[in-house]
């Protein structure tokens, strides 16, 4: 993949971004509109995909656990390899 490796990333990001924002228009729209067959509960499965997003794609846990046992001290950064590194690096892990 060679300079390319990062782009699978890229791509899970601008992806992601789309999702959430047509669920942010999808729960505006619907906020004050009730139909019959879409009882409020049906909303929890779109708010995990929400969920999901926020967890996996906008938060790099790698980097937080390494600054965590490092204490942020600047070995950190070198450590880590900067914000997303494993991602950026292993584009299986983006769904490629």
């Amino acid at each position: 993949m060679g300079t390319e490796v990062a782009r699978a990333f890229k791509e899970l990001q601008v992806g992601a971004q789309h999702i959430e924002g047509s669920l942010k228009q999808n729960f505006k729209f619907h906020q004050d509109l009730r139909i019959v067959n879409w009882p409020p509960h049906n909303d929890v499965g779109l708010c995990q995909i929400q969920s999901r997003i926020d967890t996996w794609v906008k938060r790099d846990a790698v980097e937080e656990i390494i600054e965590g046992s490092l204490n942020h001290s600047p070995l950190s950064q070198q450590v880590s390899g900067g914000p997303f590194q494993l991602l950026k690096q292993y584009p299986v892990i983006c769904g490629i």
